[in-house]
């Protein structure tokens, strides 16, 4: 074979899920065009320069070139064939920009910081979906206590929500300034590793996290995880991802439960590592 073409999946989030196969498929000594988002497309250059990422002006001559295709999201078929083989799942698939994490630590300055984000938004027919994912923002409050300020990296519109929080946590939450918290990626991954913790619902930046390898808490309600990838091992961890552990209980029917519990542990920790 002299030429593969690794075909796109429909979202983010999934893309970087099953780019986490793509050490094994380099493994194999094959020549591989990658087809991703755009906007993910210089972090996985970095990642993997002897793929080929090409930007969407050159992909189509590029795919041309390939002898045999396949979609991202079929890489398990061939690699993840039993529990076993998540053994070799990556520790950390992507790193930031070194200039860009340093530039966003100076932004934040010298306060501790967890980033959070709580909203997923789902397309046409999906929209329960992102509606049983979504934790509200006013749950974060409980974190309060935990000695940290919150970094909003959450997308799409949520002003209002945005709004209300301010109103009555004054000064909780922060932004990076200038941030494009949806078209710049490069940005969002340098402002996860600027940060102690993620704190997140199941959404991209979820994702994000666990493809940096950054020590995340993804919280759902209830025993039944969002998708398959976040159903817990017997650690507690995601399978997909070793950073990303799973924060949830059976018994959790509010989020308030689950953003209570979280505040707990964010406290105790603070106090462990207090002078």
């Amino acid at each position: 074979m002299k030429r593969l073409a690794v075909r796109m999946e429909q979202g983010l989030g999934d893309q970087i899920l099953f780019s986490t196969l793509l050490p094994e498929l380099r493994e194999l000594g094959v020549d591989v065009v990658v087809e991703m988002d755009p906007r993910l497309g210089s972090a996985y250059q970095r990642r993997f320069p002897e793929f080929a990422f090409p930007p969407p002006a050159q992909m189509l001559p590029a795919l041309e070139t390939c002898e045999r295709e396949i979609p991202l999201g079929s890489l398990p078929r061939f690699f993840r064939r039993s529990i076993e083989a998540f053994e070799t799942q990556p520790a950390a698939l992507l790193h930031a920009d070194e200039s860009r994490i340093a530039a966003t630590r100076a932004a934040l300055g010298d306060e501790r910081v967890v980033a959070i984000s709580w909203r997923s938004f789902q397309g046409f027919g999906r929209r329960h979906i992102g509606e049983r994912k979504s934790i509200p923002l006013e749950a974060f409050g409980a974190l309060a206590g935990g000695g940290a300020r919150l970094l909003d990296l959450q997308y799409g519109d949520v002003a209002e929500e945005r709004a209300r929080f301010d109103e009555r946590h004054p000064g909780l939450r922060l932004e990076v300034p200038g941030l494009d918290v949806r078209d710049d990626i490069e940005g969002i991954l340098a402002a996860i590793e600027a940060c102690e913790l993620v704190v997140t619902a199941s959404n991209v930046t979820a994702h994000f996290a666990g493809a940096l390898g950054k020590r995340t808490w993804l919280v759902y309600l209830g025993a039944n995880p969002p998708f398959h990838y976040w159903a817990p091992r017997a650690d507690g961890r995601s399978l997909w991802y070793p950073s990303v552990e799973i924060v949830t209980n059976a018994r959790w029917t509010r989020w308030e439960d689950a953003l209570g519990a979280a505040a707990v542990r964010l406290t105790g920790q603070h106090r462990a590592n207090a002078p």
